[in-house]
């Protein structure tokens, strides 16, 4: 008995003495410490970040060295574009996307490895974890772009009314971006009036955010204008013919998406009313039939 006892107080203190050593040696030391929190200051000074950034800020902040560059230069650049679009583009790097997949994939994969579900189902579980800031992304690239979509009308009326009232562009777009409410619209805008403020040209700064934005009522607005500015056309009335052919442009969409719905209507209609509707006109009859009632 003393003997078995020995036996397993050396093999738990040999064990505990290995973890603890192992744990000592993938722990950063002081300096590396301080290293990762000013990378995770500067990640946090560049912008307002989502918040599930904000909650991992360390551990991204750790993976980051190792998700840098990491990645093909077509994927890289399809996820600064998403990162333009969604308007994160000055808060989030490509490298933090990748660091998040990678964490969300480890940290999904172990919440599951103890239950007991096949193996096929955790790896799978990790695998939508790694894939899901592509899609969270996507989605709010998109969602972006139907509340620009939804401003546009407002503005573009409010643009026309500022210019042919007598102001210059760059003081109407200052204006706008005073009367507008919150949204990604305004934010773009605003940006417009940074770039033109920080030495950049009318040109540039519409070209950028029409690069940004990636929307094609900005960027044929972004075109006329342009084109106005080179050719020393009036401002007024481009911005006048621009908003009719936007406002005519959404009628087109509103009658497109109405004639859309009534064709997805069908397959509902085909699978689950008009069968309904048979077992309530025909269902009477047909049992009349089976049992022989006349």
């Amino acid at each position: 008995m003393p003997v078995q006892a020995f036996s397993f107080l050396s093999v738990f203190f040999l064990t505990l003495f290995s973890v603890t050593y192992i744990v000592y040696q993938l722990l950063p030391d002081k300096h590396q410490l301080q290293a990762l929190r000013r990378t995770a200051e500067s990640m946090a000074a560049r912008g307002e970040k989502p918040a599930i950034f904000n909650i991992f800020r360390m551990p991204l902040a750790m993976l980051l060295p190792f998700a840098a560059g990491k990645g093909s230069e077509r994927y890289r650049k399809r996820k600064k574009e998403h990162l333009e679009r969604a308007g994160l583009d000055q808060s989030l790097m490509v490298d933090e996307i990748i660091a998040m997949k990678i964490w969300l994939a480890v940290v999904l994969f172990l919440a599951v490895l103890v239950y007991p579900i096949p193996m096929i189902f955790k790896l799978f579980i990790g695998l939508f974890g790694f894939v899901f800031p592509d899609l969270w992304l996507y989605d709010r690239a998109k969602a972006r772009r139907i509340q620009i979509i939804k401003q546009l009308p407002f503005t573009f009326d409010l643009l026309v009314l500022l210019v042919e009232a007598g102001l210059d562009f760059t003081a109407a777009i200052a204006q706008t971006v005073e009367k507008m409410t919150p949204g990604p619209l305004r934010d773009e805008f605003d940006r417009l009036l940074k770039d033109s403020r920080l030495g950049a040209s009318r040109v540039e700064a519409l070209k950028s955010m029409a690069d940004r934005v990636r929307l094609k009522e900005i960027t044929t607005l972004t075109t006329a204008l342009i084109q106005a500015s080179e050719l020393g056309s009036s401002i007024g009335r481009t911005l006048r013919q621009q908003s009719e052919i936007m406002r005519s442009y959404r009628f087109q969409e509103a009658e497109r998406q109405g004639g859309a719905a009534s064709q997805k209507m069908l397959v509902p209609m085909v699978l689950f009313i008009l069968p309904a509707v048979f077992i309530i006109i025909l269902g009477p009859s047909a049992v009349r039939f089976l049992y022989g009632i006349y």
